[in-house]
């Protein structure tokens, strides 16, 4: 009885042998190193693959190896800021193909067709991403209705937005939270122009020209806003746009008042010459 289990056991494992032979003859091989084109320095975490099938990532060496089926395959390498052309390999069953990439630093263009970024979010525009930030607009309409005394006092009560009172024109906003009571991390912008004391690095709210009667609308974007404002903008952005008078001609009137005797009335009246 025993011998028979034996011999038994011993013809499964040829079987299963003979059945796996066929299977390994039609995997191959793919090797290689990819390097620098200039430096000739290997590069590590490039990702290696053939189209439609698997790859793998480079060593500190810049070697890297995979198995494929056997056949034809084009085979890709790819890393931000580095390119190389694909190449096309016959790979045979069991056999294994060396295939070496030199890589050369390529541009990444910013104005790809169909991507628009831009600061101005009262236009339309065609976009396949999402926006880099989030933003808080405060509209005419909604500005209409309040009774200010400086237009910074408009974003106060927004999401995300801070504020401390510290006189009845004098007030400090951020968005990112406090770093001292004159707080001039927050970036104000009116029409495109810097808005804070240049010398001070202060944001005075209540020194900035533009009456409430002027604003069109204001925009907060409660993070980092780089993408839009470029540097100086990783506490936020507050940014006051004011009506064109060439957009919108005519005589405007505000009259408001409130608490502790205030009172106070504007008046505008808005000429247009000709379109510029």
């Amino acid at each position: 009885m025993g011998i028979r289990a034996a011999g038994s056991s011993l013809a499964a494992i040829m079987v299963a042998l003979l059945l796996a032979a066929p299977a390994a003859s039609q995997q191959g091989t793919i090797t290689g190193r990819v390097v620098d084109a200039s430096s000739r320095r290997p590069l590590s975490a490039v990702q290696v693959y053939v189209l439609g099938g698997n790859g793998a990532l480079t060593d500190a060496q810049g070697l890297y190896s995979f198995s494929v089926p056997a056949g034809t395959h084009e085979v890709v390498a790819e890393r931000i800021g580095l390119g190389a052309p694909s190449q096309t390999v016959t790979v045979a069953g069991g056999a294994t193909v060396n295939v070496d990439f030199s890589m050369r630093p390529v541009v990444i263009s910013l104005r790809d067709p169909g991507i628009e970024v831009t600061a101005r979010v009262d236009r339309s525009e065609r976009s396949l991403v999402s926006p880099p930030t989030h933003a808080e607009i405060a509209t005419v309409e909604q500005i209409e209705v309040q009774a200010t005394t400086t237009p910074t006092d408009i974003v106060i009560g927004m999401a995300g937005v801070d504020a401390i009172q510290t006189g009845i024109t004098q007030s400090n906003t951020v968005t990112r939270g406090f770093n001292n009571v004159f707080s001039g991390a927050l970036l104000v912008l009116t029409d495109n122009r810097y808005a804070r004391v240049p010398s001070l690095r202060l944001n005075a709210f209540n020194m900035i020209p533009a009456p409430t009667l002027d604003v069109d609308r204001v925009e907060v974007f409660l993070g980092p806003a780089s993408a839009l404002y470029g540097p100086n903008s990783a506490n936020g952005v507050m940014h006051i746009i004011t009506s064109s008078p060439i957009d919108k001609p005519g005589t405007t009137v505000s009259v408001s008042g409130g608490s502790q005797s205030i009172f106070q009335g504007a008046f505008r009246q808005n000429f247009r010459f000709n379109e510029k």
